[in-house]
Order: structure tokens, then sequence, then C-alpha cells
């Protein structure tokens, strides 16, 4: 009881932390915005109920969101800065995300169009499969665990459920299901220390749904009637609800979500792809993004008859490749300064450049490619759009760019080796 007390006295200061105002609440915490006592930015400080300190598998939970929204970097998932424990109240110091969950931005403006609402997902598929990647499965997506930015971001949050296949630690009690009924998987409700990626697939999935159309996919009255649409695969179809979302989509909502986990797409990754293969309905993006990076790998100009030797002296630089031992950092173009990844030239042309970086880009991403500077040469920031990748080891891949602008002959020597 006194623990409740201390919880519910006005909070003025938790550790470095300076508290300003609550602005929200949750199941298991309070939520305020605050900022580190000797100033800087407004962050986000989760106050752990005291009933809920109380319970000892909750505090744990709650430690566990910080413990891996620390340990994963990336630029679409919230980023955990502090934990710590004053007077009786445990507290949770997060990046703070000036915008508005997915949940209530559907709520507020109705459902997203395609576009958009496919962009938001793959951002989100993206930061999961990089979790994956890392042996961590969410097992809570949903559209109140996507923050959107005022840029219109998304970011991940709340990591509380996340199970670690490496270490094998799960906080299930035995016989215990975890996550959000309508969103969750259907072996989430038998088991949830069993479940793999596909789970994560399934939620995005549904997410994406509802996005879509507004509506909470397998609707129904209770917790059975929600299980019984989930296993019959019964789930009112996205076009009938929203005419104008394409096939293609709709087949991708209806795969990630079937109560198989076989049938689903085995990754995020696979599940991002077939959106991103199918924006707008025709794939157009993608096939124009081929056509693009075909034309800059052969360097080809426009030139009349009589400069053809020109253009195919042209075509043979664009085509050589140039080693280079250069080092930097790179980032998505729209991405947040603080997140990037390292990043070391193996080889360079007027129109392309091939990176190891330790992460992966998907084709089309836009990167901004900064390069450390040499004796000859300053600092240097290039632009390129993603059209390979392959693995080259543990957290290691080599990214394909093709360069926004062709560079000239004094640039190109001024990055090799």
């Amino acid at each position: 009881m006194a623990l409740f007390k201390t919880a519910k006295k006005k909070l003025q200061h938790l550790g470095r932390y300076e508290v300003l105002e609550r602005f929200a609440e949750g199941g298991m915490a309070e939520i305020y915005k605050g900022r580190r006592s000797e100033g800087g930015p407004i962050v986000c400080i989760k106050v752990l109920r005291a009933e809920m300190a109380a319970d000892a598998d909750l505090l744990q939970r709650f430690e566990r969101e910080f413990t891996t929204a620390h340990r994963l970097r990336h630029p679409h998932i919230v980023q955990a800065l502090d934990f710590g424990f004053e007077d009786g109240v445990y507290y949770l110091v997060m990046e703070f995300v000036e915008g508005v969950d997915l949940w209530h931005l559907t709520q507020q403006k109705g459902s997203l169009v395609e576009a958009d609402a496919v962009r938001l997902i793959t951002q989100v598929g993206n930061a999961l499969q990089f979790a994956h990647e890392h042996g961590l499965i969410h097992r809570d997506v949903k559209p109140d665990n996507i923050l959107v930015t005022a840029t219109h971001q998304a970011k991940l949050t709340d990591l509380g459920l996340v199970k670690d296949l490496e270490s094998g630690a799960d906080l299930t009690r035995p016989s215990d299901w975890m996550g959000t009924p309508n969103f969750m998987a259907v072996e989430q409700f038998h088991s949830a220390k069993n479940v793999d990626a596909r789970a994560d697939v399934y939620s995005l999935g549904a997410t994406l749904y509802f996005a879509l159309t507004g509506k909470v996919p397998f609707e129904g009255k209770n917790l059975g009637t929600i299980l019984k649409k989930k296993m019959a695969n019964d789930l009112v179809p996205a076009r009938r609800l929203v005419p104008t979302i394409s096939e293609a989509v709709e087949r991708a909502i209806h795969r990630a979500t079937s109560a198989d986990p076989a049938v689903r797409p085995r990754s995020c990754e696979e599940f991002v792809a077939s959106l991103r293969a199918t924006v707008n309905g025709t794939g157009k993006r993608s096939s124009g993004v081929r056509v693009r990076s075909a034309a800059a790998a052969t360097g080809r100009t426009t030139a009349t008859q009589n400069g053809s030797d020109r253009t195919r002296r042209t075509e043979r630089r664009g085509a050589t490749r140039y080693t280079s031992c250069l080092c930097g950092l790179c980032q998505p173009e729209d991405g947040d300064d603080q997140f990037r990844w390292s990043a070391r030239v193996q080889d360079v042309s007027t129109t392309g450049i091939a990176l190891f970086t330790n992460r992966r880009f998907e084709p089309g991403t836009l990167l901004r490619i900064e390069l450390g500077a040499t004796s000859d040469s300053p600092s240097r920031t290039l632009h390129g759009r993603v059209v390979r990748f392959q693995s080259s080891g543990p957290k290691k891949w080599l990214v394909g760019c093709a360069l926004a602008q062709p560079l000239d002959e004094k640039e190109l020597r001024s990055l090799q080796e």
C-alpha cells in the first residue's frame, strides 16, 4: 500500500530527469513528457503502475521492454534510453515521438489510402525483420503499437512481450497466450512460447487490413467467436469494404493472415517484398526502379547518330568498376540522423557504387552515403538508390546502388583506392 501511495504522488523528478506533464496512460504504465535535468531534448517517461510493480512477472516484462528496445537500434523502432527505480517507482525513458499511434490516426482520419498504408507497414516490416535477425519476436504487433510521426514515418514500440530466441528467455506462464486477440496469430492462443517470425507476419498483415479498411479484423463479440473466425480464415475481404484496394494487396493480406503458418510468407522480408511489388496494384513502381537502374548501370546517354562513338565511350566508362577502400556511414534519405550504419566501399563506377554495410537495405531504398576524407579530397556525400543486396557474412551485406548523379572523371579518381 505504501508503494501505491508513493507512485500516486505528483512526480517532479525521476533520477536525472525532470518530469514535465502526463500526456497518456496505458494498462501497465502512466506516460509523461520529461527531459534531462541539465536540459536537452524532450523524452518519454513510462512510469510503471504500483499495482503492476507488485507482480514479479509484469515487472520483469517492463524491464524487458527496456533491454530489448535498447538493444535494437533501428530508425523505425522507438529507442529506449534509460531505466531506473526511485522512491518506489520503476520508470523507463524512451525517445519522444511527436505523432499519434496508427489506431488513433485511423480513427481520426479514416482508413488510409493504399500507398500510404503500404509504406508505413513496409517500414514496420523492415523493423521487425531487423528484430528477427537479432533473435527477437515481437508477439504484439498491432495499430496501437505503431507510432506515426509528423513526417509520416512509422515507429514500432511496446517490446515488453518480445521473445528472445537466442537466450530462450520467455515471460509466458504455462498455458498463457500473449498479444491482442484480433491481431495475434492463431498459434499464440495455444502457446506464445513456441511462435516464430510468422506470428509477427500474421499480426502485420492484420494491421495492414485495419489501416486500409478502418475495421478490426476477425471482429467478434467474444474471444471464442474471434478464434473460431481465425481458425476458419473467415476474414471479410478488404476489397468488399474498400473496393479501391488492389487485388494484389488483398491477396498479400489473405496469405499473411492464414491460420496455417506454413501458408504465410516465411519472413517479414518476404511479406514486405510482396507489398513493394504491388504498389498501386500494378507493380509499376518496382518496374520503374529496374528500368532506371539498368539505364544507370550502362551509363547510356542521348546522342545523335554522329555522336555514337561518344555514347559507346560513355557506356564503357560507366560499366568499368574501380576498387576502393574508402569508409564512411550510410542511412536512408528519410531516416533519423542519429541512426547511421557503417559503409566500406568495395568498388565504384561513374554510375554506381557497391558497399559493405552492417545493415541490409531493401531494393528501392534511397541512401545517403557519407565517405570519409582522404589526403587528396575532403569528405563527400553521395546519393543513390539500392538496386540489389546479398549476404556477405553475419550481420554484413554487400549493397549495390545506382547513383542519383553520375560521377565525372575527377570525382571518380578521388574515390578510387
